[in-house]
C-alpha cells in the first residue's frame, strides 16, 4: 500500500503527462526519471482501475476516462500544494507578539517612529 504523499506524486506525474503529453517531458518538468513518472503513472491506473493514458513510443494522450479525471483531480492537487506550502510558512516564519526590553533612550529613536512618541518620550501613544 501507498502513502499519501506517494499518491500525491503520481498525482502530479499524471498532470504533467497530460498537459505535456509526453512522459518524458514530464519527468523533466520534475525533475524525475522516465523510470519513476512511468511508475507513477502505471500505480495511478491500478489504483484507479481505468488506462487514463495511451502511450506510443512518441506520443502519450489521454483517454477519454483520463480527460474526465484530469479535470477532477487537477484543481485538487493544487489545493493540497497550496495548503501544504501555507502550513509551512506558518510553521517556520515567526508569528505572536514580540516583546522587546531596551533602555528608555533606545525605544524613541529605534522601536518607534519619531512621530509617534508622545512629549514624555517614554513611548507610542496609543
Amino acid at each position: 500500500m501507498r502513502d499519501n504523499m506517494s499518491r500525491l506524486e503520481d498525482l502530479e506525474a499524471f498532470i504533467h503527462i497530460a498537459e505535456s503529453g509526453s512522459l518524458t517531458r514530464a519527468a523533466t518538468r520534475l525533475n524525475r526519471s522516465l523510470q519513476a513518472v512511468s511508475r507513477s503513472l502505471t500505480s495511478l491506473e491500478v489504483d484507479v482501475g481505468l488506462q487514463l493514458v495511451h502511450r506510443t513510443t512518441r506520443h502519450s494522450a489521454l483517454s477519454e476516462a483520463g480527460q474526465a479525471f484530469y479535470r477532477r483531480v487537477k484543481p485538487a492537487v493544487l489545493e493540497i500544494r497550496e495548503a501544504q506550502l501555507e502550513a509551512a510558512g506558518r510553521r517556520t516564519g515567526p508569528s505572536g507578539i514580540l516583546r522587546v526590553g531596551a533602555p528608555m533612550l533606545f525605544g524613541p529613536d529605534f522601536l518607534v517612529p519619531i512621530d509617534r512618541v508622545p512629549s514624555g518620550g517614554v513611548g507610542p501613544e496609543v
